[in-house]
């Protein structure tokens, strides 16, 4: 036993007390605990040789009133719960053969437990959970056991003493217990045993997963042996309790995980996805290997899901193989559950929950084909194709509902990529063209026009204010509508907003385009200021030697790859020249709440509508800058001092923080050649463009 305590030790190279000095007939021992002090309500476990054969439970003392009953644990040993005492130096006495033994303590701050009654969240969590139990025929007898411990823990808690259930809550709001007791602080929601549609085996391979982790730190105050030595506590009213809530907590996680597997065994499982058109007779479908979409338009295609709940025959998926792996874990684990409930229940009058896990996985299942529900969860995706956009789709009453454009005005092959948990199914996919034209309103140097791909001319074009053409028109700000309809007949109607523009000056006099986008001002220009608003310099550099490795200089660079870049594309800034007031007065930089509010309003591919019309290369689809907004594509300099994107994208930089000082902590917004702002990771030594929102 000596030897296990070295190996405790070592484990943890803890030794709170240096060394130990013999006193007259009061020798000092070191405490065997697990952490550098104490706090009240630690389990605490104490060397004492010399214990005698018989005596199995012994007073001490703090501070000679504060008085502590304390259990054998194995020959020389003993533990018992740290009472409440202040912070600093403690000192245990305790009368072992007729002679005192003291002990010494470093005991830390305690933190007194949560305003939530661990109690009343254990019971109500407990019940919740044996309510949703109680639908399972298999788990019956289960049910009635686990009801049994509540209401053991029920009428224990209630002879308790104020103090004593003060204590209580201190007791099992320590960190080893706290992991057992996990779900007090989960939403309701969290409680319940999922529906099939939210994956309640994800649930069951987690929490698998948690007890495992507790299970595999045997002498580690997470682990089954540290919680063990509760059981040898000796019997009295309070520690009586804390045995019986730590036995409930472990009905709890043993049945939550019961209640898992025995929900994931009522829930089919996707096997296969089939979709048809319908046939020649009435009421009858036929397989489309191939699905035919027509861009444009929103199509459907009847789907049939082929369903098979789980088995040990059937075809496995990745979650299945786990389902079971994690089964044959769950055998071990409840195994090691038993041996503790057994050591608590030390009277012997609750019931013990047996070894086997209560559920049985089934040899076979049948396969059945149905109309795919619209509550079972799919992700539809087309693999990288830049000449298709995918607007969106959804599975509604048996249907596949889904709108594809093609951005090249060409039928295109494609393929159709399905993916549930466990289920992934490629379908090859053919967009067809029967109206091969793409039209949007450009707002291109402040006058509107018409941006016609892939039509048949003439064109006839019919703006809502009376005028017809293709532009450039000038227009006054506000809402309109324009028609077009080529020679074949092809015709869309777009709605549009022009915009509302002003200018606001900088400190150094630059003047800057401004627009409004829904209810913000937004620059319609990149930041060009060399100086703060406080009118500190920031100064100008073109090598990497210059700002590398000397966060705290504010630094901006000119972007010079052509005669007059330094008006269109702005400077370049690093981090810290951003962080303070550099905005025109009463302007600032944009937060995520404020692209978020810019994105929302925009739309779907706002993006597009960000980008000027011009600028941009390789764009399947251009850049119609309707919004006003004028995003260049400037590229970035790179700390190496590396010039990249000139053409294809752009970064602003974001504060990570809503209140000044923002140092230099920043993430980027990109726009590029697709029609969405993306988010990046900011390089600090790397300068990017800056857009000022107004306050």
């Amino acid at each position: 036993m000596k030897t296990s305590f070295r190996i405790l030790i070592s484990i943890f190279s803890i030794l709170l007390l240096l060394g130990c000095r013999e006193e007259e007939e009061v020798p000092v021992y070191n405490p065997i605990i697990v952490e550098d002090y104490v706090t009240a309500f630690d389990l605490v476990k104490v060397y004492a040789p010399g214990l005698g054969k018989s005596e199995q439970i012994f007073k001490g003392y703090f501070s000679e009133i504060i008085q502590v009953t304390l259990g054998r644990s194995g020959e020389d040993s003993l533990v018992f719960i740290m009472p409440e005492l202040p912070m600093g130096r403690a000192e245990l006495k305790v009368e072992i053969n007729g002679k005192p033994r003291i002990w010494k303590f470093d005991l830390g701050i305690y933190f007194p437990p949560a305003s939530e009654s661990v109690f009343d969240g254990l019971i109500r969590n407990s019940e919740a959970l044996l309510s949703e139990m109680q639908a399972f025929e298999s788990l019956e007898g289960f049910s009635q056991d686990y009801l049994k411990w509540i209401n053991q823990l029920k009428m224990e808690y209630s002879q308790l003493n104020e103090k004593e259930k003060k204590d209580f809550e201190g007791v099992m709001t320590k960190p080893f217990n706290k992991f057992w007791l996990n779900f007090l602080k989960d939403s309701p929601s969290k409680l319940k045993v999922p529906a099939c549609e939210d994956y309640p085996i994800i649930d069951f391979l987690g929490r698998i997963n948690f007890i495992e982790n507790l299970f595999s730190s045997p002498f580690s105050p997470r682990g089954f042996e540290y919680l063990a030595r509760y059981t040898e506590l000796p019997d009295s009213k309070f520690y009586r309790s804390i045995k019986t809530g730590i036995g409930l907590s472990f009905w709890y996680q043993i049945g939550l995980i019961e209640a898992l597997a025995t929900k994931n065994l009522t829930c089919p499982i996707l096997r296969n996805l089939v979709f048809k058109i319908p046939g020649d007779q009435p009421g009858s479908f036929v397989e489309q290997p191939t699905l035919i979409f027509e861009s444009g338009e929103m199509n459907e295609v009847y789907a049939f899901g082929e369903f098979q709940k789980p088995n040990m025959i059937g075809l496995n998926s990745f979650f299945e193989d786990q389902f079971r792996v994690k089964v044959e874990s769950f055998k071990t684990l409840k195994k090691s559950t038993s041996k503790i409930l057994v050591m608590l229940d030390d009277r012997a009058d609750l019931p013990i929950m047996d070894d086997e896990p209560l559920y049985i996985i089934p040899a076979t299942a049948p396969l059945e084909q149905i109309p795919f529900p619209s509550s079972f969860p799919m992700t539809v995706q087309i693999f990288d194709n830049p000449e298709i956009r995918f607007i969106g789709y959804v599975f509604e009453e048996g249907k596949l509902k889904m709108e594809l454009e093609s951005l090249t005005g060409l039928e295109q092959d494609f393929v159709l990529n399905m993916n549930s948990l466990g289920f992934e199914k490629n379908v090859p996919a053919k967009l067809k063209v029967f109206c091969p034209m793409l039209a949007q309103v450009v707002l291109d140097e402040g006058k509107i026009q018409m941006d016609i791909q892939y039509g048949t001319t003439p064109y006839q074009i019919t703006w809502s204010n009376g005028l017809t053409g293709t532009g450039p028109f000038d227009f006054a700000p506000g809402a309109y509508t324009v028609q077009v309809l080529d020679f074949n007949g092809c015709e869309e109607a777009i709605d549009f907003e022009m915009p509302e523009f002003s200018t606001v000056t900088d400190i150094d006099g630059n003047e800057y385009k401004t627009v409004k986008i829904g209810n913000q001002w937004w620059m319609a220009e990149n930041l060009r200021t060399t100086r703060k608003n406080d009118g500190s310099p920031i100064t100008k550099v073109s090598a990497p030697s210059e700002w590398v490795g000397n966060p705290d200089l504010s630094v901006y660079s000119v972007l010079e790859t052509k005669p007059g870049n330094d008006q269109k594309y702005g400077n370049v800034y690093n981090g810290k020249a951003v962080c303070c007031e550099i905005c025109p007065t009463g302007w600032a930089i944009p937060e995520g709440e404020d692209w978020a509010q810019l994105q929302d309003f925009l739309g779907p591919r706002h993006a597009t509508k960000m980008k000027t019309y011009q600028d941009w290369e390789n764009n399947v689809v251009k850049g119609s800058n309707i919004s006003g907004f004028s995003a260049q594509p400037t590229g970035y300099i790179e700390w190496t001092g590396m010039y990249e994107g000139e053409g294809s994208v752009t970064y602003f930089r974001v504060p990570t923080k809503s209140e000044p000082p923002f140092s230099h902590n920043f993430f980027l917004l990109g726009i590029s050649l697709g029609e969405e702002i993306f988010a990046s990771a900011e390089n600090p030594g790397g300068l990017y463009t800056v857009r000022c929102v107004k306050d």
